[in-house]
């Protein structure tokens, strides 16, 4: 038995060891296949060299040479002004209190960076690739300490100024289109140069001859030119460079803001050392091809994310390499994937940034010889500190781990360079969490489609909650540091305040907080021109003035806040701090928090201060926001902006799109006018699931045989009369889950609480609330399913006779009982529960039985399953379930209601949640977008959609699942369900483990609906995101416009009298907030009211004669009749929460021959009559009164807009003085582009 449990393990071990040879195989070969699409080669001797690269070469030569012929000349303080006039940005020193001349003597020196890791604009973020020049400046224009007050800066400058001067100009301009003013990393007081190459025109010389005049006939990249220092000669002393130097004091009695208080300018001298960093590198770099590839495969992972091009961010990605190639955590002969795994594991576990507790890590490049080892590293003499006062810190090390506040530190080999020097803490935190994210993929099936997703995860894609902030409302010199705003810049200095600010106070309630910064533009756009990009970094023609005023990274007078809320801590109300007694830690918490910062005794006797958000301010708020948006963090972020930041004390400041809950939630109690206990979606379903538990208590106890049979001594019966017990009452409603959007109301006279109001509906609007009744085992039962659902429906009138018969209170008296052949309805406290039954003895039977003889039969074990698989993801993510809602509204606003099952919108929530590659939502926002864009962005004809949240299908069934969903496809990807998804649910329903598509994708929807759908989606997706900034803009994105419905055959309208929810229509519906009142409250009201027409007046005393219908929706039966009887015509879509249209789209006809047996609704296809061999197509007029027919009177009216050609115009006829205005008032309006039907 032993040695069967160790060839069991070896068999095991060896499986897995396939798989993860397997998966490594596969993950290399999509690498390999990445790096070969965008790679970008310019090198001749490379096969890969693109076709414009000869004429790139040539052009970048000719700048090279244009640049140094440039004829130097010596600038005098009068000369340099039209100059300066140009620049992007006043200079920072006072220029006209004192002299400055540039004594330019020596020609200027240029030459091209490395381009060995460029990639092609598809691969770039449909950016065009740009070559990175660097003009080198002679030594002989700077005095020794230039390095002081920015005199440095303002000469380099100057001389940027006339370079581009001198290429703007017009002997240049045969090759040169334009030349840009660009800011490094955002900074106006170092501009850079973008030259714009000159294209050939496309109407010049048309009738050329093939290979003549092969100059550039398509922009495909331009050229960046920075300023370089030749060397650090001129400088009087290379120690002024080191950080714990400083180089920007007051230099007269006037003290300008710009000049700065603090001992040191570690930011400024770190600004100096990048304009001669290529003196630091003194080992020669390592370079093999897997380091390269690695290389361009890091820069798509930035770019997928949004972290590449970041104003504040670090894109060398070969340093961290090379300092990892010479630590020996990588090595030439790993593989690309091994790379990119030691990449992230560097990234997300090394402590870059430090915390209370610990120091930050600082990391040394060790010498290209590995002479030095990196203990070794902090006794060189570079790393002792000069200390000036008591207390200061003695070696670099310690200044780095303890006193440096700018960011990561990762210093060169003489520790003079800081190489992420520019780099901001706020990047490197995001940097780090997506590092953790990716190395946790490495272990994941999907592991390529996470690294690098079909759809980026830009900002806009990344985070839960977004709030808009104008520039012009900071008080910027109230700010945490703008003491450094000298060495930072006024921007810089203004966001790095406030990220620093709200990660002190938000805390663990949040786990990142980024600003927009460049490089998260949208990706899909093609490349117009040189300028505007997804990158949006602002350039600016160099003969344009530029206001100094302060603008964002993207040329925006706005900022931008994104925050990744925590689920598991976001709504916490207290932030406990010091106690009184810490006079210390008090003034710090209170000058944090403000006026929030009060003394209060807690329960365990604790006197300490804290800040409390039980309370609602002056901004709309709604009842689940702690759960659904972070309503605390909304208020947390509102409150330290206004006290430290604003000018003004009451800005407009919000969450972006957050008054969309007003379609699924209802307004906080304290700033709602009428209050209403079922207004609460959470409470309403609490209600209802607190009736149903009381329910299935009721039937297990009562199914006991606990009463004995009349006539016999031994034998028992239960109450119910049942033959077998009921062993369990699963739930199968959405209801039941917390995810119906509008949840079932009790009614007062269905054994509900009683009515204030002296009217009640006469007809439940909310549909049954689904059960499953789970039989006991017997052996008795038959095998026939006929004969099974036969003694079924026999149970259910004997369990309705049974409860009928029984007394009970008031408060939950069954007051009424359906029975059909499926199931049964019954009244229990207020609600409709429809009873089903289930008997294990048939799940074996249904194996062998067409779908179509036992579909309802299917539907439910299939929908006990799904519950409880659905529930699970439910009760671990807070807000999917209001994404769920969400979602079913705006698909029946958009008229494709029934058209995708419900539980297939409830896979696409869980799989958004649970496999994403974009993360784990939040908020139902992020939630929502999310769902939107799986829906527009997955290739539904070439990839399956696997939902598994818990990981129970394995890679093989992984395999299998793709080699099945093949197969079904076919060689054109054009067979089998338009949707499909699989979940482990499947693999246990079928003989073949993980191979069948799920029951509720089989047969809805059909493509061209789905084509539909992904077109909405995708385009209410990008509708949000850019207005999401706008406060009710919203609105539109759950609308239909009149172009929406030219779109479809034909429209039929329904009389009003049979719509009850009028708030939810799908055409000029107000969805916003009015008087204290969300749109989601105003529809329960109307609900709650039903049809007029069935209204039943209640009486004190006296009960009504009138029956209450369980389940009235005239409309929606109409639907299901006219997609039953019909559906072989045409599509029909409509509204199922206000139904006042019903839209028709016919389905492509060819002429077929004459069948008599298919010969209803048809005619010649040629108008000469029937003949022999004669063609027919449908006739137009017979489908339109077969859809009068159907409609037993509910139409109005009926607009034909593609008739076939066969009719122009028909008419509905119409009753009453009402109806015939109502048909005047809508032909005239629809007259020119439609006909009636008649």
């Amino acid at each position: 038995m032993k040695q069967v449990d160790d060839v069991q393990k070896d068999a095991e071990f060896l499986a897995d060891a396939v798989h993860d040879l397997h998966k490594s195989n596969l993950l290399r070969m999509q690498l390999e296949l990445l790096v070969k699409e965008c790679r970008l080669s310019l090198d001749e001797h490379d096969d890969g060299c693109v076709s414009w690269a000869p004429e790139a070469r040539d052009y970048l030569e000719k700048l090279q040479s244009s640049i140094k012929r440039i004829k130097p000349t010596i600038l005098t303080n009068s000369d340099s002004e039209p100059y300066i006039a140009q620049l992007p940005t006043q200079l920072i020193s006072d220029l006209a209190a004192e002299s400055m001349e540039l004594p330019w003597a020596e020609s200027l020196d240029c030459y091209l960076q490395s381009h060995q890791y460029m990639t092609k604009y598809r691969g770039n973020g449909n950016v065009l690739p740009t070559f990175k020049m660097a003009v080198v400046m002679p030594n002989s224009l700077f005095d020794p300490k230039d390095y002081l007050r920015n005199r440095y800066l303002d000469k380099r400058n100057i001389l940027a100024s006339f370079v581009a001067s001198e290429l703007a100009s017009s002997r240049y301009k045969s090759f040169i289109s334009s030349v840009y003013w660009e800011f490094d990393h955002a900074d106006k007081r170092r501009p850079l140069l973008m030259v714009v190459p000159q294209v050939e025109d496309k109407n010049h010389n048309k009738k050329r001859k093939k290979g003549e005049n092969s100059g550039l006939k398509k922009l495909r990249f331009r050229a960046q030119i920075s300023f370089e220092m030749e060397s650090l000669d001129w400088m009087a002393s290379k120690l002024r460079l080191l950080p714990n130097r400083c180089n920007l004091m007051h230099h007269n009695s006037n003290k300008k803001p710009w000049c700065t208080k603090s001992k040191t300018t570690p930011f400024y001298n770190h600004i100096l050392t990048v304009h001669v960093k290529r003196f630091f590198e003194t080992s020669t770099p390592t370079e093999f091809q897997n380091m390269t590839e690695a290389v361009i495969l890091i820069q798509i992972w930035c770019l997928k994310r949004g972290l590449y091009r970041n104003h504040d961010g670090f894109d060398d990605w070969q340093v961290l390499l090379e300092y990892l190639v010479r630590t020996k955590q990588i090595n030439s002969r790993m593989a690309p994937s091994q790379i990119l795994a030691a990449f992230f594991k560097c990234c997300a576990q090394t402590n870059w940034l430090g915390d209370d507790s610990t120091k930050r890590q600082v990391l040394v490049m060790p010498s290209g010889d590995g002479s030095r080892c990196r203990s070794s590293v902090p006794m060189l003499s570079m790393s002792v500190c000069y200390q000036a006062e008591e207390g200061e810190p003695s070696t670099l090390f310690e200044y780095y781990q303890q006193h440096y506040t700018f960011g990561p530190v990762l210093l060169d080999e003489s520790m003079t360079y800081n190489y992420l020097g520019s780099t901001s803490p706020s990047f490197m935190g995001t940097l780090q969490i997506e590092s953790q994210r990716s190395l946790d993929a490495l272990h994941s099936f999907n592991t390529f489609e996470f690294l690098f997703p079909k759809s980026s995860r830009r900002f806009f894609d990344r985070y839960d909650a977004y709030m808009t902030v104008p520039l012009s409302s900071l008080n910027n010199r109230q700010s945490g540091m703008w003491k450094r705003v000298s060495e930072l810049g006024e921007y810089d200095a203004v966001i790095r305040s406030i990220t620093l600010m709200l990660n002190r106070a938000l805390g663990d309630r949040v786990r990142d907080v980024r600003i927009l910064t460049t490089g998260n533009g949208h990706t899909s756009a093609t490349v117009l021109d040189a300028i505007s990009d997804s990158d949006e970094t602002p350039r600016y023609p160099i003969q344009n003035a530029i206001a100094n005023s302060i603008k964002s990274a993207t040329g925006s007078d706005k900022l931008v806040i994104g925050i990744s809320l925590d689920p598991d801590t976001c709504w916490r109300l207290v932030d406990r701090g010091p106690s009184a007694d810490d006079t210390f830690a008090s003034k710090k918490f209170t000058s944090l928090w403000g006026t929030k910062a009060e003394l209060r005794r807690f329960k365990d006797g604790a006197i300490i201060y804290s800040a409390v958000w039980d309370d609602t301010d002056s901004v709309l708020s709604f009842q689940n926001d702690e759960t659904n948006q972070g309503g605390i963090v909304e208020r947390i972020t509102r409150h330290i902006l206004k006290t430290h930041f604003l000018k003004e004390k009451n800005g407009p400041l919000r969450f972006h799109l957050r008054n969309m809950a007003s379609i699924v939630d209802v307004v906080s109690a304290s700033t709602q006018q009428e209050a209403w206990d079922a207004g609460n979606p959470a409470a309403a379903h609490r209600s209802a699931m607190k009736a149903f538990e009381v329910f299935s208590d009721f039937l297990r106890k009562n199914s006991i045989a606990t009463e004995p049979v009349p006539g016999s001594l031994t034998e028992k019966t239960s109450k119910l009369g049942l033959p077998l017990t009921i062993d369990a009452v699963e739930p199968l409603s959405p209801a039941l889950r917390y995810v119906s959007l509008y949840p079932p109301i009790p009614h007062s006279l269905l054994g509900g609480p009683a009515a204030k109001e002296q009217v009640a509906t006469g007809a439940v609007q909310s549909e049954p609330i689904e059960i499953l009744l789970r039989l006991g085992a017997s052996s008795k039962w038959p095998n026939d399913i006929a004969a099974i659902a036969a003694a079924k429906t026999a149970m259910l009138i004997q369990l309705t006779n049974a409860i009928e018969a029984m007394t009970y209170s008031s408060s939950s008296a069954l007051r009424s009982t359906v029975v059909t052949k499926e199931y049964a309805d019954i009244a229990f406290r207020g609600y409709v529960f429809r009873l089903f039954l289930r008997a294990d003895h048939e799940i074996t039977l249904l194996e062998d039985v067409p779908v179509n003889d036992a579909a309802v039969l299917k539907r439910c074990l299939v929908a006990s399953t799904h519950h409880s698989f659905v529930h699970s993801v439910y009760t671990k993510h807070a807000s999917s379930s209001t994404v769920v809602r969400l979602t079913q509204k705006w698909l029946s606003s958009h008229l494709l209601s029934g058209q995708i099952s419900f539980e297939t919108i409830e896979l696409l929530v869980c799989h958004v949640y649970t496999e994403s590659p974009l993360g784990c939502p939040a908020s139902f926002i992020s939630g929502f977008l999310g769902v939107l864009g799986i829906l527009a962005d997955h290739d539904w004809a070439k990839e399956p959609l696997i939902v598994d949240p818990q990981h129970q299908i394995s890679l093989d069934g992984r395999h299998q699942i793709i080699e099945t969903f093949e197969h079904i496809r076919g060689s054109k990807f054009a067979q089998g369900p338009a949707m499909y998804i699989v979940t482990p649910n499947d693999s246990s329903q079928n003989s073949k483990p993980s191979s069948a598509c799920n029951f509720y994708s089989r047969m809805v929807p059909e493509i061209v609906v789905l084509k539909r759908a992904q077109a909405l989606a995708a385009r209410t997706r990008d509708f949000l995101q850019k207005h999401s900034q706008e406060e009710d803009s919203w609105q539109a994105a759950f609308q239909e416009t009149a172009s929406t419905f030219r779109s479809y055959s034909a429209l039929l309208r329904i009389d009003p009298d049979l719509l009850v929810d009028n708030e939810s229509t799908s055409t000029g519906a107000d969805l916003l907030v009015k008087d204290g009142v969300s749109s989601y409250t105003r529809s329960m009201q109307l609900l709650r009211q039903g049809p007029k027409d069935l209204r039943i007046k209640l009486y004190r005393n006296l009960l009504p004669d009138q029956h209450v219908l369980f389940e009235w929706k005239p409309v929606t039966e109409l639907v299901q009749r006219l997609r039953a009887q019909m559906g072989d015509l045409a599509l029909f879509f409509y509204n199922q929460y206000c139904p006042d249209v019903i839209a028709v789209l016919w389905r492509p006809e060819e002429p077929r021959p004459f069948s008599a047996r298919h010969s209803q609704s048809a005619r010649p296809a040629l108008n000469d009559g029937w003949k022999n061999d004669t063609l027919m197509i449908h006739n137009i007029h017979d489908v339109v009164r077969q859809l009068r027919s159907y409609s037993g009177g509910m139409l109005i009216d009926i607009k034909v807009f593609d008739s076939w050609g066969q009719i122009k115009e028909e008419q509905v006829e119409r009753n009453g003085s009402k109806r015939k205005a109502r048909e005047l008032s809508d032909s005239s309006s629809g007259s020119e582009d439609s006909g009636s039907d008649n």
